[in-house]
């Protein structure tokens, strides 16, 4: 017999014993990098945060990362940010580059290496030596793969991400010849 009964979240019951609560992880303290928050907003890419993932929406023109605190380092959210700005950078209102629709496929390793670089080259404009993209390890299959197949597709990834951040650092130099 089903029958139906409302559920609710611990921390949504007031009175239980301390032995039920849910110890609550404090979250990172995040100080902002001047430098890095200009860099990023010059771009004119929105960004908007308390997703689950790191990603950038082509549907919403949007980079959408979790919140700032859930990072292990302002250095590394800066980094995931940079990465998500240089897939930004291929929207066809940008510089219009069309690797990679699907996950999983050549032409997608061929973006996220693009993205890779890129955000490499922001992250070494900005100072950040040990900056690292969290969970980008995974890629390096694809990446490997693409790379036996095609002799060529490092040159191709290091122009576009050479693109990219072309168009990144420009917008910031252009803010900065306007002020």
């Amino acid at each position: 017999m089903c029958k139906a009964f409302w559920l609710f979240n611990v921390a949504q019951i007031d009175g239980l014993p301390e032995s039920f609560a849910v110890p609550v992880e404090p979250a990172n303290e995040f100080n902002p990098i001047e430098e890095a928050e200009r860099l990023l907003a010059a771009s004119g890419i929105p960004t908007r945060h308390g997703f689950g993932k790191a990603f950038y929406s082509p549907a919403t023109d949007t980079i959408c990362l979790p919140d700032r605190e859930r990072f292990t380092s302002p250095e590394a959210y800066y980094a995931t940010r940079a990465h998500e700005a240089i897939h930004a950078t291929g929207s066809k209102n940008r510089l219009n580059r069309q690797f990679g629709k699907r996950f999983g496929d050549d032409a997608y390793a061929v973006e996220e290496l693009i993205a890779e670089i890129g955000a490499a080259m922001v992250v070494g404009h900005l100072g950040f030596v040990d900056a690292t993209i969290e969970g980008h390890a995974a890629y390096l299959e694809s990446w490997l793969k693409v790379l036996k197949n095609d002799k060529t597709a490092i040159f191709t990834a290091s122009k576009q991400a050479g693109l990219a951040f072309d168009f990144i650092i420009g917008k910031t130099q252009a803010e900065a010849r306007a002020e």
